[in-house]
């Protein structure tokens, strides 16, 4: 309270000289800022005093509370009422000015009204892509002013008027893009229409990290019947968050599967989840900085899912098709594995089904007890890229039987005595015993299972002779054959 009244007497004193003369202040009537250049203008009414040898201009100085304040300059032409200054202080914060007027060096008048630059200062959200603008009320007009009107410059573009606000509204929110320059100010306009105050000029350049401009699912395959999807990101693209999402349909809905944080461009994921039950669809979905949604694959990375039919010789196949390469699907090559081979392609078509009918053809030669089958499909064009099914083995039918239950040793026909066996069982073993229980032949090779009646070098006698075969079928399950064979000579 006592630097309050201090500073009033202090006041009073300075607009009084030594003769007891009034020296009246004059009025700031309007305070600016250069557009072009960010210097400060100021304007202001004459004192009414006469003799005005100059006038004075002065700043605020906020934090020492001194009614002094800091000098700016002097204009000694008391017909001139304007001045121009530069003071960076307006680029950081509102800024308050006042003008003295002096009857000589030491008798100045009381100092006119404060008054303030409006300042505009900006804040960018890269997450949102907005910039918040914000103002304050230019003091001097308050409860005066006509508008408040924001002009925006991109990129070095002549300024438009983008918007207008009236008294009282003092922030606004504008949608921005990427990497641009802005510039923005606020005229402000008293509801006389004439007089006009602009704010300092606020830049902001919307560095954003890039997002990529696309993201391709390169493919799903099965590899150790575990699905495998790869995806290419956009080399521009400066993001290193994503979301691996997956779906049992196409169409979706599709859920967060895991999430991967990696600078690399390729991005390739194992799923441990069994590729031979059902298909499965993956999309990737890259975030901001902010774990924004930023960008989506186009595309679905998907897995083929075969399903065999076995019908004795007859192995129907069927597969879901392959979702969605850019290029679309040029071919499925059916491949087939005998008697755990190599891989071999069987067929290749644009259908979903087919039926190997070929087994026939094989009956008899040893290509083991089981087939198995993938797809394998081709992108059309693009990267040229494949996608491997799921592998589906089925058990051949084994189907063993006796033709005759008697052989003549040495002869023409009938010859030998053994089992005729459409595909090889996964175990066998072939034993014959004479009368007394004696074993006189075995064999555990399905190839080379019949008797030609010698045993330990020396024809057996005439007489009948009982075998025993076990073999393990194409359902698991073990077999037991039982029967007797007699042997004839001539």
């Amino acid at each position: 309270m006592k630097r309050i009244i201090f500073l009033s007497f202090l006041l009073v004193g300075l607009t009084v000289n030594a003769k007891g003369q009034t020296i009246d202040p004059p009025e700031l009537i309007r305070v600016t800022i250069d557009t072009a250049t960010q210097d400060v203008n100021l304007y202001w009414t004459a004192s009414t005093t006469k003799n005005i040898l100059f006038y004075e201009i002065r700043k605020w100085d906020y934090y020492q509370g001194s009614l002094s304040g800091v000098s700016q300059g002097k204009v000694y032409d008391p017909s001139v009422f304007e001045f121009s200054l530069y003071d960076p202080e307006v680029l950081r914060k509102p800024v308050g000015y006042y003008v003295l007027a002096y009857i000589d060096n030491d008798h100045a008048s009381g100092w006119s009204n404060l008054d303030s630059t409006i300042y505009l200062k900006s804040m960018f959200d890269s997450c949102k892509a907005t910039i918040l603008l914000q103002w304050n009320d230019y003091n001097t007009w308050r409860g005066k002013i006509g508008s408040y009107k924001l002009y925006e410059s991109i990129n070095g573009a002549p300024y438009q008027m983008v918007n207008s606000f009236n008294e009282g509204i003092n922030q606004t929110i504008i949608d921005v893009n990427a990497d641009q320059s802005y510039r923005f100010f606020v005229l402000t306009t008293k509801n006389n229409l004439i007089d006009l105050s602009y704010s300092n000029i606020s830049m902001i350049n919307t560095k954003m990290a890039v997002i990529p401009s696309k993201i391709d699912a390169d493919y799903g395959t099965v590899t150790n019947n575990q699905p495998v999807v790869s995806f290419s990101i956009d080399s521009s693209s400066e993001l290193t968050h994503y979301i691996l999402l997956r779906s049992n349909s196409a169409a979706g809905p599709y859920d967060s599967l895991t999430s991967i944080e990696t600078n690399d461009k390729i991005i390739e994921y194992h799923d441990p989840v069994s590729a031979s039950e059902q298909p499965y669809y993956y999309r990737l979905k890259a975030l901001n900085y902010c774990m924004q949604d930023a960008r989506i694959s186009e595309n679905t990375a998907s897995t083929i899912f075969l399903q065999v039919k076995n019908s004795g010789t007859s192995i129907g196949l069927n597969w879901t098709a392959y979702e969605n390469w850019m290029g679309g699907v040029s071919t499925y090559h059916i491949e087939r594995m005998l008697n755990g081979g190599t891989y071999e392609n069987l067929a290749s078509l644009n259908n979903l089904n087919y039926d190997d009918q070929s087994l026939t053809s094989l009956i008899g030669t040893n290509v083991g007890s089981e087939v198995c089958y993938r797809i394998v499909a081709i992108e059309e064009s693009g990267k040229q890229l494949t996608s491997t099914s799921n592998e589906v083995c089925t058990e051949l039918p084994v189907n063993i039987r006796f033709e005759f239950n008697a052989f003549v040793p040495g002869s023409t026909d009938n010859s030998t005595f053994g089992p005729k066996i459409d595909f090889v069982p996964q175990s066998f073993s072939f034993k014959i015993f004479n009368r007394w229980g004696m074993k006189v032949f075995e064999s555990d090779d399905p190839m080379n299972a019949r008797w030609d009646g010698i045993y330990s070098g020396n024809s057996v006698p005439e007489g009948v002779y009982r075998y025993q075969l076990v073999y393990r079928n194409e359902y698991n399950k073990n077999v037991v054959l039982q029967g007797e064979v007699t042997v004839v000579y001539p």
